[in-house]
């Protein structure tokens, strides 16, 4: 990738910040995926900024070889782990420009994505932006039909109020950091955002590919996380809703879900119950054990996502 050696006059120039903690799996393809961006158009990808936190793995040694084949690419190193948060304010500091790409290090872009995803920050109203999470697990078991599952309604809902994941676009004049103390980092910037009075976008044709957790330990590991997040903001930004917590719409799309493949209407029933659970244990988290979420547990089986995985994403979750 090479565009950075040329600043046509009108060029838009965006950083990328990838933060990276034992993501020795996946390092490379989400770099590749990057570095592999069409239809950008008058946006130039000036440099990719990857933070690695506290890695025991080859995280780091991938990562600055990598770099030091793409000059665009600067690697970042915390020794210790202090947190995903401390990294992405670490992105935040370092960029060159306003309009930075933050980017799961386990995320996969389509190649058409970033394009997609920077063209609602055209209008000064969004201050940030979230790409569609296509799940690309296989299809076969309860765990992989939960996570098809819970990014089938992360999209549903995001089409009518728009929620960030795996990907997002962001103005780095709205803030210069977030609270470092939050278990969910997508859910705190939506919540920073709005509190500042500006409005948030969902990209539905930016598709970012994902890996859901494939053993029930992991779901339950990830989703009393993101619960123990929603109940950071609820704290902290009254004025926010999680878009989750429209229960009628959420009920709505459960039942649509039911109806349109009644084989699965078990594994829909036990992913409700699961689904509970885990909120519940998300609460516990929170409001009881005040569990220390700035170093958060790893769910280990959503890592390894590989090129033929994005064969098994369901066309229909595309818009």
């Amino acid at each position: 990738m090479n565009q950075s050696r040329h600043k046509p006059s009108g060029s838009l120039f965006v950083s990328v910040g990838i933060p990276a903690h034992n993501e020795e799996k996946d390092i490379i393809n989400c770099l590749e995926s990057v570095e592999n961006q069409r239809e950008l158009g008058r946006i130039v990808i000036e440099e990719i900024i990857t933070v690695t936190d506290g890695c025991d793995d080859k995280t780091v040694e991938l990562a600055t070889d990598y770099a030091i084949r793409h000059p665009q690419v600067r690697v970042i190193s915390h020794k210790d782990r202090t947190g995903k948060a401390v990294a992405i304010n670490t992105i935040i500091r370092e960029a060159r420009n306003d309009i930075v790409i933050l980017l799961n290090a386990d995320t996969i872009l389509d190649k058409q994505c970033l394009a997609s995803l920077i063209k609602p920050l055209n209008d000064p109203r969004y201050a940030i932006v979230g790409s569609h999470p296509v799940c690309a697990n296989p299809t076969k078991g309860f765990a992989n039909y939960f996570s098809h599952l819970t990014w089938r309604l992360h999209h549903q809902i995001a089409l009518k109020k728009p929620k960030m994941s795996s990907c997002i676009a962001f103005r780095r004049s709205c803030f210069d950091q977030i609270p470092t103390d939050t278990p969910v980092d997508d859910v705190t910037m939506e919540a920073v955002v709005m509190s500042l009075g500006y409005d948030i976008a969902y990209a539905s044709n930016a598709i970012s590919y994902i890996k859901g957790p494939t053993t029930l330990k992991d779901h339950l590991t990830q989703r009393r996380r993101i619960h123990a997040g929603y109940c950071w903001a609820k704290k902290h930004h009254p004025e926010y809703k999680t878009p989750t917590f429209a229960k009628q719409k959420l009920a709505k799309l459960i039942v649509q879900e039911g109806l349109s493949d009644f084989k699965h209407i078990p594994y829909l029933i036990f992913a409700v119950l699961l689904e509970a659970y885990s909120t519940l244990q998300g609460i516990y988290d929170y409001y009881i054990s005040r569990y220390d979420y700035q170093k958060w547990p790893i769910a280990t089986t959503t890592k390894g996502i590989e090129q033929t995985d994005r064969l098994h994403a369901e066309p229909n979750q595309h818009p």
